[in-house]
C-alpha cells in the first residue's frame, strides 16, 4: 500500500517536468519578407506608361499541398509580410481591380476580353523557399507577364489589287474568357472584337486577345475578317506575335 501512494505522490513531478520539457521544445518562428514586383521588362518598349502601371496586386502563398496559407491585397508594388520559413508556390495577379479573396476558385479567377483596358491584367507563379532568419528576409524581384495581349495592325490593299476596296476590319474568334494561372487551357468559348470602320485603302488599330494556346495554327484558322464591301469577305490567316506589330497588305 505505502508503494502505491509513493507512485501518486511522484506523479505530479514526473508531469511537471515533461510539461516543461515541451514548453523548452523550439517553436518555429516567423519571419519579415519584402519583396518588390514590376512588369516584365522584356515588353515593356511595346506598351504605353498606362499599361505598364501596377494598379493593385494579390499575393499568395500555398504549402505543398496547395493551401493557401496567407493572402494579400494591397496597391503598393512592395509587399511586405510575414510567415513561416519554408518552400512555397507564390501566386500574384496584378491589376485585377478587386480583392480576389482569401481562397478563390482558381477556375474563377479569370480575365474577360475587353475592347479596351484601362491597366492591363498580370500575373505571376513560381516556387519561393524563405529561409529562417532574424532579420527580414528580401527576396529577389518578381516580374509579372501580361495575361493580355496588345496587337497593332496595319492593313493596305496593294495598288494592283484591283476593285477590292478595304471597307472595315474586325477581329474574330478571340478567347472570351481564360484563368489567370492557367492560360494553357484552350478556351471554351470565343468573341468578336469590334468592327472598325474604313473610308481609305489603309486601316491602322489595335485589338487585345487573351491566351489560347492552340498548337500549331491552321491554315484556315479566322484571324481577321475583312469586310470589302457588298456583303464580301476577305478572311486572312495568321499567327498571333506575342507582343508588337502586325502589317498586312
Amino acid at each position: 500500500m505505502k508503494r502505491y501512494l509513493w507512485i501518486f505522490a511522484v506523479l505530479p513531478f514526473l508531469w511537471s517536468c515533461i510539461a516543461e520539457d515541451r514548453s523548452a521544445c523550439p517553436q518555429p518562428r516567423g519571419v519579415s519578407v519584402r519583396m518588390s514586383v514590376c512588369p516584365d521588362p522584356m515588353t515593356a518598349v511595346t506598351h504605353a506608361a498606362d499599361e505598364e502601371a501596377i494598379r493593385d496586386l494579390n499575393l499568395y502563398l500555398l504549402d505543398a499541398d496547395r493551401n493557401v496559407v496567407l493572402h494579400r491585397y494591397q496597391s503598393s508594388p512592395t509587399l511586405r509580410f510575414e510567415c513561416l520559413p519554408g518552400d512555397y508556390l507564390l501566386r500574384i495577379a496584378a491589376n485585377m481591380g478587386r480583392d480576389t479573396g482569401d481562397s478563390p476558385a482558381w477556375e474563377n479567377l479569370a480575365v474577360t476580353h475587353a475592347d479596351d483596358y484601362d491597366t492591363l491584367p498580370m500575373a505571376y507563379e513560381g516556387e519561393v523557399s524563405i529561409p529562417s532568419s532574424d532579420e527580414t528576409v528580401t527576396l529577389p524581384t518578381v516580374e509579372v507577364q501580361r495575361v493580355v495581349v496588345k496587337v497593332t495592325y496595319n492593313i493596305s490593299v496593294a495598288p494592283d489589287a484591283g476593285d477590292i476596296r478595304l471597307h472595315s476590319v474586325q477581329p474574330v474568334n478571340l478567347p472570351a474568357r481564360m484563368p489567370v494561372f492557367d492560360p494553357g487551357l484552350r478556351a471554351a468559348e470565343y468573341t468578336a472584337g469590334e468592327i472598325v470602320g474604313s473610308s481609305s485603302q489603309t486601316l491602322t488599330g489595335t485589338f487585345y486577345m487573351l491566351p489560347n494556346l492552340q498548337g500549331e495554327v491552321p491554315s484556315n484558322f479566322e484571324a481577321f475578317m475583312l469586310y470589302t464591301g457588298a456583303g464580301n469577305q476577305l478572311i486572312l490567316s495568321f499567327k498571333y506575335p506575342p507582343y508588337g506589330k502586325i502589317d498586312l497588305k
